[in-house]
């Protein structure tokens, strides 16, 4: 039902290396690619991308935009969770705002 997802960036870069090697734990590797665009894929459902903005603005987050994988179990949720947060990536405390 879902052909893609997309997630804005400011740096193309440093995202597309960040998601080549959490996603590449899912399978996943670059399907699409441009010079303001990557899109990744395991050959089976969504792709998920990120996107330099069209209109040239900063890239800003998206209020209450959530995207999930479907990794099969808690275990390889726990072990991608580490994996995110070594390469960098941040937690939102969404229970503040609760």
């Amino acid at each position: 039902m879902i052909g893609y997802i997309t997630v804005g960036t400011n740096d193309l870069e440093r995202a597309a290396t960040f998601w080549d090697e959490l996603l590449a734990d899912l399978g996943a590797k670059r399907a699409l690619e441009s010079d303001r665009y990557v899109g990744w894929s395991d050959g089976d459902g969504a792709m998920f991308m990120i996107i330099k903005p069209a209109d040239g603005n900063d890239a800003q987050p998206g209020n209450g935009t959530m995207t999930a994988f479907d990794v099969g179990s808690n275990d390889r949720v726990d072990a991608l969770y580490a994996k995110a947060i070594s390469l960098g990536g941040r937690v939102e405390d969404w229970r503040a705002s609760v």
